[in-house]
């Protein structure tokens, strides 16, 4: 992607913006950028990467027409220190990637790749969790069981009471059975 390219897609993204605000928009942050290496300052940008400069020694090159041999001056590069910013252009430019994993080499389109990769961590997730809840539910099914039982027994003490009005002192109240309460 160009600066040109950029600026058209921020442009298209953002249409409360004029493209020309735009572009001095991105022509200010290259700038800055710019300046903040020239002057050997390290420059990062939080969730996109951070930019430095790196000093190389002078050493002897060769021309690759001529084969002879060449001096290079000492001379400051700027570095890159993240991938995040090859990845997002690739994404953006929807560029191929290989991945070589021995057995199997595998050509696709790295915002597939990405997809892909979320999708499986997501199942991967849902799965760990489900796995972890077994305990959860079987007693929760156990819980079950038992409180139907509990209620079954309450409505047979109620239809008993109910049947024999004339004798109340005949059967138990209606409580729990403190061996069936464990709480």
């Amino acid at each position: 992607m160009t600066k040109s390219e950029l600026i058209l897609r921020l442009a298209e993204r953002n249409p409360h913006l004029y493209q020309r605000d735009v572009e001095r928009i991105v022509s200010t942050i290259f700038e800055e950028i710019a300046a903040a290496l020239a002057r050997g300052d390290r420059v990062e940008l939080r969730g996109f990467g951070a930019f430095s400069i790196k000093e190389r020694n002078a050493r002897v090159g060769r021309n690759p027409r001529t084969g002879e041999a060449v001096q290079v001056a000492r001379k400051s590069v700027p570095l890159y220190l993240l991938l995040a910013l090859a990845i997002a252009l690739a994404i953006v430019n929807r560029q191929a990637v290989t991945l070589d994993l021995g057995a199997w080499v595998l050509t696709t389109r790295l915002y597939l790749l990405l997809i892909a990769t979320l999708a499986f961590g997501v199942v991967i997730g849902w799965l760990v969790g489900w796995i972890g809840a077994a305990p959860h539910r079987r007693r929760a099914r156990e819980e079950g069981r038992r409180a139907t039982m509990l209620q079954d027994r309450l409505d047979a003490l109620e239809r008993a009471r109910a049947a024999s009005p004339g004798r109340p002192d005949a059967l138990p109240s209606p409580r729990i059975p403190p061996h069936l309460d464990d709480e």
